[in-house]
């Protein structure tokens, strides 16, 4: 089934539509906006999806919202399921086949947290819980290619307090099919991982094998899940990598460091296909700043999403625009009142979509979506 068949039926059966509030905001360009979205607290993009299609959830976790996004009219229209189990869904992606797969945990009978993946298709959405080890399991991110789904994330004993990294691939049908994990003597995680051509290239940050309190941790698995290289880059503080994105001479990781300045900065580093460090970039922008994504806009521009502190307006989402040698060429911050997180961000046509959250007068958390106009 093709992504635009199961939309085309979705939208026949929405059980609720509206038009969200929408504010024209004066942002430095006169074609950026934004959207709230009331009936969800945060947005995740649908990674590889044809059409405007993102995901939504509450805080419950009870349930689980398609959205759908009309470019020319800027309609919004959600479908809502109820999920048999309460579960916090971190990333969710579309595959060839026409399904939408998301990856997240819930906490079982026995109070453990366990991974748990939700696929909708033709029409249906099911929840397949997952023991993938005998510890509590926290999945965070997943990519998904034609023979199955490759998640990361973190686990930790339940005789101790340290947690590991760890990656496995499941096939489409439940089975699993390799998982790998890496551990030492404190605390090791992985929050993202890239689907390439050759491999998985997965980033985190290890508390166990780097220089300072916690530096990137970047490991590349085969298909097979054979780990090629591992890579550990930081400095004397806390470094933390949250996303990657890949390069015709290797990978652009970007994630924020405290080794470098009293407050959070971007740090960008380069990685080759071997596995070495060739380039480090600190993105210091004055103000605590946290990076959460990086994409690929050309051949040699890429663009970082994340949030920023602004005295004014509190947690601000930003962009910045660099060349391929980590070059600073624009940035542009998005002021909305009061706190906004940044959850992930999608090329579509000709604009960058920013997805999140976005807290109101009452203080509540909203969906919230930022566009900005590549060409301009």
């Amino acid at each position: 089934m093709s992504t635009r068949s199961w939309l085309d039926e979705l939208r026949s059966t929405w059980i609720l539509t509206i038009l969200i509030t929408k504010l024209w905001a004066i942002l430095g360009l006169a074609h950026s906006f934004y959207l709230f979205v009331p009936e969800v607290e945060y947005i995740v993009p649908i990674e590889s999806a044809k059409e405007l299609v993102f995901a939504g959830q509450r805080s419950s976790g009870n349930e689980f919202t398609l959205i759908s996004l009309q470019e020319e009219e800027f309609i919004v229209r959600t479908e809502t399921f109820i999920l048999s189990r309460k579960t916090k869904v971190n990333w969710v992606v579309a595959d060839k086949f026409g399904r939408i797969v998301a990856v997240g945990y819930s906490t079982d009978s026995t109070n453990s947290k366990t991974t748990v993946v939700v696929i909708y298709e033709e029409g249906f959405l099911k929840l397949y819980p997952m023991k993938l080890f005998n510890d509590e399991e926290w999945a965070r991110y997943l990519a998904v290619n034609s023979d199955g789904l490759i998640i990361v994330g973190g686990t930790n004993f339940k005789t101790g307090n340290w947690f590991d990294a760890f990656a496995c691939k499941i096939s489409f049908d439940g089975k699993l099919v390799w998982k790998k994990r890496i551990g030492g003597s404190a605390d090791e995680w992985f929050g993202y991982v890239l689907n390439t051509s050759t491999g998985y290239l997965c980033v985190g940050a290890t508390e166990t094998y780097g220089s300072g309190s916690a530096d990137f941790l970047c490991a590349f698995y085969s298909r097979s899940g054979k780990l090629f290289w591992r890579n550990v880059t930081g400095s004397s503080h806390w470094d933390q990598a949250m996303g990657a994105v890949e390069m015709s001479d290797g990978f652009f990781v970007v994630g924020w460091s405290k080794s470098f300045s009293v407050y959070p900065s971007g740090l960008l580093v380069k990685i080759n296909h071997q596995g070495k460090t060739i380039l480090q970039r600190v993105l210091d922008l004055g103000k605590d700043f946290i990076p959460k994504r990086i994409l690929k806009v050309t051949k040699d521009k890429f663009v970082i999403a994340g949030e920023l502190w602004n005295e004014s307006s509190r947690w601000d989402p930003v962009i910045l625009f660099v060349d391929d040698r980590g070059s600073l060429i624009e940035q542009q911050i998005f002021q909305i009142a009061d706190d906004q997180s940044v959850e992930g961000m999608v090329i579509f046509n000709k604009y960058l979509i920013i997805t999140g959250s976005s807290e109101n007068e009452e203080g509540k958390q909203i969906g919230l979506f930022v566009f900005y106009p590549l060409e301009h």
